[in-house]
């Protein structure tokens, strides 16, 4: 499940704050929602929020908010660089940016 955190922009200056975010891109082509982006990094631990950002030019992307640097830690080493499936339309590779 996902949700909506409070926005504080005096909290994104936190270390702390900036270790638990991660910023996913690279899979527009495969129509990616919230509940897909949740599925995919929640593997790698539980997760505040989850939100997917759709864009006309250039492709989707994503902000994840784990609860512990750890599983933010692991979702990008898991991660980033990984072809998470084929694209529907020219059964491409989709490779995750993290």
């Amino acid at each position: 499940m996902s949700r909506a955190l409070p926005y504080y922009p005096t909290h994104l200056q936190d270390d702390v704050v900036k270790s638990l975010s991660v910023f996913v891109t690279g899979f527009g082509k495969l129509g990616w929602d919230h509940p897909d982006l949740y599925k995919a990094l929640s593997q790698f631990g539980p997760i505040q929020s989850c939100l997917v950002h759709k864009t006309n030019n250039y492709g989707n992307c994503g902000f994840v908010f784990f609860y512990t640097q750890e599983s933010a830690q692991a979702a990008i080493k898991g991660l980033d660089g990984k072809a998470v499936g084929n694209s529907p339309k020219d059964n491409s590779p989709v490779v995750i940016r993290v």
